[in-house]
């Protein structure tokens, strides 16, 4: 079982180290789906949007999404939004 404050499975709630401090905010996520369609492709992305912010409210995020033969200048120009 993960502790419930910062989500780690070597300890607990009780004995977590930032009981009462902030947890770090020094985790990122790069996932790249390809072989689908445009209409799974909006899909994904809307459920996607719509669970990180249930999941992960405090989080930012930046997508790119088009066709395989785009989705590296499109990532380039996205990562250029977040150094910018």
């Amino acid at each position: 079982m993960s502790c419930t404050i910062c989500g780690n499975r070597n300890h607990n709630a009780r004995t977590c180290p930032y009981k009462d401090k902030e947890v770090p905010r020094n985790r990122a996520l790069w996932v790249k789906i390809d072989n689908m369609t445009q209409r799974e492709e909006s899909d994904l992305l809307a459920a996607i949007v719509k669970d990180k912010g249930r999941i992960a409210p405090k989080a930012r995020a930046t997508s790119a999404k088009g066709d395989v033969r785009e989705l590296p200048g499109r990532i380039k120009d996205a990562l250029k939004l977040i150094e910018g």
